[in-house]
């Protein structure tokens, strides 16, 4: 009896793993490679912070590489126009940190995924307004959702990803609150909102000839 059981236990482990091993998560993949991964976004970026205050964005363009498929993209953010924050238009200054896009479950065009802030130890992006002793500082934090993406098949001249973010629960820091600061106090939050749509292209890298992308 006692060996039925190991038996079965076994069985139940195997089939366990192998349920897991055949669960990978997507990956985003180029007709060749090396490939130069490009993105802009289209309407504004927004960040919402403490409920109510929103802080706009004239556009995000992105740009990372693919030597290989991945499921896993690393990505260097560039904000144009400056960032509506308190009334006032501030630039965000990214500390040498990156986002970086994780592919997840999905089928036919459409898959969900993550988006994730990685910075250097010590650092993290920040929004600064220094007439009113106003600071915002968004730490390094991963796992955000969510974030879906589409393969655009009719994208010409080559194929392209929609990636939309629309993730929850963006973690920040209100380091500073002067007098004349529209931010409630100081200390970290979780209750941040981060919008964005981008479509991502893909070109041989060191040219601009293009190439398809998707997600599969």
């Amino acid at each position: 009896m006692k060996a039925r059981i190991l038996i079965a236990l076994i069985i139940a482990c195997v089939s366990t793993l192998a349920i897991a091993a055949g669960a990978s998560a997507s990956q985003l993949k180029a007709e060749s490679y090396p490939a130069v991964v490009t993105g802009a976004s289209s309407g504004d970026f927004a960040i919402d912070m403490e409920g109510s205050m929103d802080t706009t964005c004239a556009q995000v363009d992105l740009s990372g590489e693919l030597s290989a498929a991945q499921e896993f993209l690393t990505v260097n953010p560039v904000f144009t126009g400056g960032c509506i924050f308190g009334g006032v238009i501030v630039p965000i200054v990214l500390n040498g940190c990156d986002w970086g896009f994780g592919f997840g479950a999905g089928g036919g065009d459409e898959f969900a995924g993550t988006l994730g802030i990685y910075c250097p130890a010590g650092q993290a992006i920040s929004l600064s307004w220094p007439q009113a002793n106003c600071e915002i500082q968004i730490p390094g934090q991963i796992g955000l959702a969510p974030v879906s993406f589409e393969n655009l098949t009719a994208a010409t001249p080559k194929e392209q990803v929609a990636a939309d973010v629309e993730v929850t629960g963006l973690v920040y820091r209100k380091t500073k609150d002067g007098i004349f600061c529209p931010l409630n106090g100081l200390g970290s939050m979780s209750d941040g909102v981060l919008t964005v749509s981008v479509t991502l292209a893909g070109k041989v890298k060191g040219s601009s000839t293009p190439l398809g992308i998707r997600v599969e």
